[in-house]
């Protein structure tokens, strides 16, 4: 099949993987974040055994899989889910004390002589997620094309390339994992990466795509750009997990309050 011909085949996976994240993201959110966990924990399960396999990412069994280890992804998803989790878990959290807080300054307004009280601000969380989320994603990013092909390489140096792909899964953990305070970070950074990397996701079946050439300067191990795209993927649909986790949060805590009345 040309370049071109697998354009058509590449579009179609990146639909079924956004429709297959974003449904098992709402699922998660309304039964349990565990889901999202496990699907973490599998993945750094992968990719031990990825380093651990003789050949490092080279002795796969499969074409597409040589092709996608050396960027990056089964890492990236490992650290994305795990954090999403975390995140998931926090915004249900806060959904509830967001509900309970509302009760409270309602019965508090409906005293004779108070003067009514405007809940808590979150702009400072919106602003700090969109800052913090968008600084580590971009060093993990860095820091994994700076390593991670040389620590799956059979001939690569595996100290060298181990510290910073732990500091990026880190840094891609605890960016998921800001989601429970605010999801503007990855709502906004999410759909940034997809676009960012359609230049090189696309070169190969329209040629001349502008900036191309730059990002496979940037990612040398990733001409595809294959890791900015899945990235911002996951991104988009940790923070509608999110959302929906905090909403359900809040939804379940009124439904409580209401049959519990707040004293």
């Amino acid at each position: 099949m040309s370049v071109a011909g697998r354009l058509p085949l590449a579009v179609s996976h990146a639909v079924v993987v956004v429709v297959v994240a974003v449904a098992a993201q709402a699922l998660f959110a309304r039964r349990s974040s565990l889901g999202s966990l496990v699907a973490g924990l599998i993945a750094l399960l992968a990719q031990g055994v990825i380093l651990l396999a003789a050949h490092g990412g080279h002795g796969a069994p499969f074409e597409w899989a040589r092709l996608l280890i050396p960027t990056g992804l089964v890492l990236i998803a490992s650290a994305l889910l795990t954090g999403g989790s975390w995140g998931m878990r926090m915004a249900r959290r806060a959904g509830r004390t967001e509900a309970r807080t509302a009760a409270r300054l309602g019965e508090s307004d409906r005293e004779l002589g108070s003067t009514p009280t405007p809940p808590p601000s979150r702009r400072h969380d919106h602003v700090a997620s969109l800052v913090i989320v968008a600084v580590l994603v971009v060093l993990a990013l860095v820091l994994l094309q700076d390593g991670y092909a040389e620590l799956v390489s059979p001939d690569g140096s595996t100290a060298a390339g181990a510290t910073p792909a732990v500091v990026a899964w880190v840094l891609l953990l605890l960016a998921a994992a800001s989601s429970g305070r605010s999801t503007l970070g990855v709502r906004t950074v999410g759909p940034v990466l997809v676009v960012a990397g359609l230049p090189a996701f696309l070169h190969g079946a329209i040629p001349g795509m502008p900036l191309a050439g730059l990002l496979a300067d940037l990612l040398p191990q990733d001409p595809a750009g294959i890791s900015l795209v899945a990235t911002g993927l996951l991104l988009s649909a940790l923070g509608w997990g999110a959302h929906l986790a905090r909403r359900q949060g809040r939804t379940s805590e009124q439904r409580l309050l209401h049959e519990t009345p707040v004293v």
